[in-house]
């Protein structure tokens, strides 16, 4: 298990991404984004091709504090293919929340729970 991104204080985070294409394929459980405290985030992804694909059980964006997020996505083609589990977005507190889609293909498969 690799569990990702264990925050447990105040974050401020700026994540750029301007890339042809960003692929990663994963045979093992990942927890990713376990939060436990503010977080101020923006996330601009300009991107031809994010693809994941994975077998594992994959928890992610655990919050349980109060969150201020952009996320601003554009791209050509977002696929994520699973065979697992997938708990999305568990939210026990405030959020504030913009979500700016502009895409060509978006794409979810899933064949489980």
């Amino acid at each position: 298990m690799y569990p990702l991104d264990v925050i447990n204080r105040v974050t401020q985070g700026r994540n750029h991404i301007n890339v042809w294409s960003v692929e990663r394929a994963s045979v093992r459980m990942e927890t990713l984004e376990h939060i436990n405290g503010l977080t101020q985030v923006k996330n601009l992804l300009n991107v031809w091709s994010v693809e994941r694909a994975s077998v594992a059980m994959h928890p992610l964006d655990v919050i349980n504090g109060l969150t201020q997020g952009k996320n601003h996505l554009n791209v050509w083609s977002v696929e994520r293919a699973s065979v697992a589990m997938h708990p999305l977005d568990v939210i026990n507190g405030l959020t504030q929340g913009r979500n700016h889609i502009n895409v060509w293909s978006v794409e979810r498969a899933s064949v489980s729970i």
